[in-house]
């Protein structure tokens, strides 16, 4: 791993950005990189994908007539307090309280019955769109999805051909319920009081869908078709429902001129590529490396979302948050490595946002000079965070002994700062909470016979149990 990151680095030296878009034809070098579908697939982990950093998009199959173009955005979460919880806490609280939420899905019903084997997909990464053809014993539509690079609004291009001119488009929403309510104790479960059905208006051609939830605000799907295309977006807030900044923002998208549109899009992608470069000698593994810096700019923006266990593609799985024992820390790290630290910022600006709620998933005689992350949070970063030895309000033991979360990130915050060489922010936000999180497990030292200070048993899900000792002036 050293030896990759010294290579990165005199590269970098040698070929500086300018040089390299001389010297390398992108389109056609990352064309070879493209992921290609020899058919089409049904499940979401082999979907076809864009995203802008926080509005995400995944085309497949849920049905013989049915194509699915599944809207994710990680801007949208339930945000309930914990204050109705009497007792031990449950696993992942965090997650039903504050978690995600799934939002819906603009459903392509076809006329005749898709077959998977002759229908293809393609993502062609230069431009950072994802195209196909879809084949029916009655026709074929060819389609194209994008999100703008920037403008917050998502493009789903259709053409139909044959006997499939009466295929439609609709937007389905899904309920919002968190994916872990079944996992709920049933006492739990009958003090919650569940978000209502989402309410439509307009139609299939101009509409929005407004999803209310009981914590307050909520979140709304706006779309609008012209010529072919239709435009989209999905629009969050804790107070209110933003149904007229959705409508606005699909208007304006819908009203601009689709070719400058698209080469504003396209434009952002053409200066991502090649802030840096690299290359292998095994070409499956150059096509995974392309595919990340793809991957990675779709996920997650300085100004936008943090990746967290499912970035803008949200699934229904048990990890419907943000997980910070190690999904965090490694999602982050190529940015890094590969040049692209100023897209990393998204981990920074959340730590400083969520700073109140580190110092309160501490108890309170700790809050003065302490902070730690729970195991699972929501964007404030609020949780029952774990303690060396064990928190005993915490339902199960391993997550009550979870305690070195934030000391992990905080070497993230430090690659950053490193690779970045912002001396502010060393000095004003590393260090800081570097020293809240370090100081937390100050707290559980004990002196030992031998002399030497002791910490009691932690726990990572990933790594297991350990005592931690550490003599002298050895580091935490």
């Amino acid at each position: 791993m050293k030896a990759l990151f010294a290579a990165l680095l005199i590269f970098s030296s040698v070929f500086p950005a300018s040089a390299l878009e001389e010297r390398i034809d992108w389109p056609s070098f990352l064309a070879g990189h493209d992921p290609v579908w020899n058919r089409m697939g049904k499940d979401w982990w082999e979907a076809p994908f864009v995203g802008d950093g926080e509005l995400g998009m995944m085309v497949r199959m849920v049905g013989e007539r049915v194509l699915s173009f599944q809207v994710g955005s990680n801007r949208v979460h339930d945000h309930r307090t914990d204050d109705l919880w009497q007792g031990k806490v449950p696993d992942a609280i965090e997650v039903q309280n504050r978690g995600r939420l799934p939002i819906g899905r603009f459903e392509l019903k076809t006329e005749g019955k898709i077959d998977p084997a002759k229908s293809t997909a393609r993502i062609d990464l230069w431009n950072a769109e994802a195209r196909g053809t879809l084949v029916t014993d009655r026709g074929e539509i060819g389609w194209r999805v994008f999100i703008h690079a920037t403008n917050g609004t998502g493009v789903i291009e259709l053409k139909r051909s044959g006997g499939e001119s009466g295929a439609t488009l609709d937007f389905v929403a899904e309920p919002a319920v968190s994916p872990r309510e079944s996992k709920l104790p049933a006492e739990f479960r009958k003090q919650r009081t569940p978000n209502p059905p989402a309410k439509y208006e307009g139609d299939r051609r101009k509409g929005h869908a407004d999803q209310a939830l009981v914590a307050g605000g909520g979140y709304v799907t706006a779309w609008e078709e012209k010529e072919g295309k239709l435009f989209w977006t999905v629009a969050y807030d804790l107070r209110e429902l933003p149904a007229v900044a959705a409508q606005k923002r699909v208007k304006a998208s819908a009203g601009d001129e689709f070719g400058a549109l698209e080469s504003s899009h396209r434009g952002w992608w053409h200066k991502w590529y090649p802030k840096s470069f690299f290359s292998f000698s095994d070409p499956y593994w150059e096509s995974f490396y392309w595919i990340q810096i793809y991957k990675m700019a779709s996920a997650t923006r300085a100004e936008r979302g943090l990746i967290d266990n499912s970035g803008p593609w949200f699934q229904p799985s048990g990890w419907a948050a943000t997980w910070w024992n190690l999904n965090v820390q490694l999602s982050y790290s190529p940015f890094y490595s590969s040049g692209r630290v100023a897209e990393a910022g998204a981990v920074p600006r959340h730590l400083a946002a969520g700073l109140d709620g580190m110092i309160r998933s501490v108890e309170e005689k700790y809050q003065a000079d302490s902070a730690a992350l729970s195991r699972n949070t929501g964007p404030d970063l609020l949780g029952w965070a774990g303690q060396p030895g064990g928190r005993p309000i915490r339902e199960r033991a391993d997550i009550g002994m979870e305690a070195g979360n934030l000391l992990w990130i905080c070497h993230n915050l430090y690659r950053h700062h490193r690779v970045s060489m912002d001396e502010s922010m060393g000095k004003e936000q590393l260090f800081p909470l570097l020293k809240r999180a370090v100081n937390y497990h100050r707290h559980f030292f004990t002196k030992g016979a031998d002399g030497f200070l002791h910490l009691p048993k932690t726990h990572s899900p990933e790594y297991g149990e350990a005592f931690v000792f550490r003599r002298g002036g050895n580091a935490l």
